[in-house]
């Protein structure tokens, strides 16, 4: 039995080989196999790479999309507030503005009324209150449905106001132009009227000034007879007789007035003593005169007749004598005599 073992021994050790035909070892084959699929997954592995880095940059760029499209709502959101937070200021500012003009509309009209001297206290305080009203809109972040409302009926009051007084301030001024064009008329008929009674006035006042008509001077001797001749001797001649009458005369008043009589000497001199009644007087004209003699009479316009005597009171020389008579500054007669 032993030699049997052996024989299957030798067996495995020599096999017998087949003319023509290798046997490949199992140990390179499998060695090869390895390396070719080893060699086979080196190759896919950049593939996985490119794979694995393209689908985090579409991750990436999905996300930068995402993020910027957010911030381009985001973005549109903040345009959307702020045109928004505009459109708000410029609405307060807007309508502050409106009230401030229409402010500016009543200060005009107050300071015309002023010119027309109307009483404006109701208007001061309507301007102080809108005065406030602008301040504490400035003041204002935003206007509600409600306080927008309000401002704008507040705009249309005023406006609506303004023009009633703007009328009222036309029918005003033309009422004074009217005026003015009466007064004017006013004016140049008192002118005229003035001119007409000045004139007519004057016309009266020298209508009114006396006359002395039938003047007589007469010499008086120291018997009292008078001498009637036009030519006197001085040496026979005691004192002088005037005697006169005032001309009917309706245009003058019918009261107190006084009579002066002034003797005019050949030289020129008018004789005045104050010890025989003389004096001085004023004309209508500014000018001083003396007068020889005056006397008070009751005017009543009858034709009443006035006689002066007057003293010797000197020694008459040869020469012409002339007679003055005045009364409330106009010379009313005048006469004349001569001594030989």
């Amino acid at each position: 039995m032993e030699p049997n073992k052996e024989n299957k021994n030798d067996i495995k050790k020599d096999p017998i080989k087949k003319p023509g035909v290798t046997k490949k070892p199992v140990k390179e084959t499998s060695t090869k196999a390895k390396e070719e699929k080893k060699e086979k997954s080196g190759s896919k592995l950049p593939l996985i790479l490119l794979i694995f880095s393209l689908l985090i940059n579409i991750g990436l760029i999905a996300g930068l999309v995402l993020i910027n499209n957010s911030n381009t709502a985001q973005e549109s959101e903040i345009r959307e507030l702020r045109a928004e937070i505009g459109k708000i200021d410029s609405e307060v500012s807007t309508k502050a503005n409106e009230l401030s003009e229409i402010r500016d509309e009543l200060d005009r009209i107050r300071a015309e009324r002023d010119q027309l001297g109307l009483e404006n206290s109701d208007l001061d305080a309507k301007i102080a209150e809108l005065n406030n009203t602008i301040t504490t809109l400035r003041r204002s972040s935003a206007l509600t449905s409600k306080s927008k409302k309000e401002v704008d009926q507040l705009i249309s009051k005023l406006r609506k106001e303004i023009a009633e007084k703007d009328k009222e301030i036309a029918k005003l001024h033309q009422e004074n132009d009217s005026l003015s064009t009466n007064i004017s008329h006013l004016n140049e008929e008192k002118l005229q009227l003035g001119d007409s009674l000045s004139t007519t006035m004057k016309a009266l006042k020298d209508a009114s000034i006396l006359k002395a008509e039938n003047l007589e001077i007469l010499g008086v001797k120291s018997n009292g007879k008078e001498m009637d001749k036009p030519t006197l001797r001085g040496r026979r001649v005691e004192q002088l007789r005037i005697n006169f009458n005032l001309a009917d005369n309706k245009a003058a008043k019918k009261e107190k007035k006084k009579f002066y009589v002034a003797l005019v000497l050949p030289s020129g001199e008018t004789f005045s003593d104050i010890a025989n009644g003389g004096g001085t007087t004023t004309l209508a004209d500014g000018t001083d005169i003396f007068y020889t003699l005056s006397q008070n009479i009751d005017f009543d316009n009858t034709g009443q007749q006035l006689t002066f005597d007057m003293l010797k009171g000197f020694n008459y020389t040869e020469g012409n004598y002339y007679v003055n008579i005045y009364s409330e500054g106009h010379l009313i007669g005048e006469g004349g005599f001569s001594i030989k």
